[in-house]
């Protein structure tokens, strides 16, 4: 048994917009051990007199944005005829 419950424009948008960026954007997979010991630790301290509470994700989100400044070419997309280097870091991330 199931109920249907038809999309949102929101929904369908975002689904759109997932789908064309998969078939579009070449996509690469990592899969990597780390230690979050000391980022548990710091969540944890922040946390304690934060007046939102700080999710391991966006910690991740920070680190990757970090990251695509400081090695500016891996912050580029294709494009049929050059690579789009980008000024800024924009990170997004899709959640259901």
């Amino acid at each position: 048994a199931f109920d249907e419950i038809p999309h949102s424009g929101m929904r369908k948008t975002i689904a759109r917009r997932l789908v064309e960026s998969k078939a579009t954007v070449p996509h690469f997979y990592l899969d990597v051990e780390i230690r979050m010991e000391r980022l548990l630790a710091l969540r944890e301290q922040v946390n304690q007199s934060a007046p939102r509470k700080i999710s391991i994700n966006d910690f991740i989100v920070k680190a990757v944005a970090v990251a695509l400044r400081q090695v500016p070419a891996m912050n580029v997309t294709w494009t049929d005829t050059a690579l789009r280097q980008y000024h800024e870091a924009d990170v997004c991330v899709a959640v259901s």
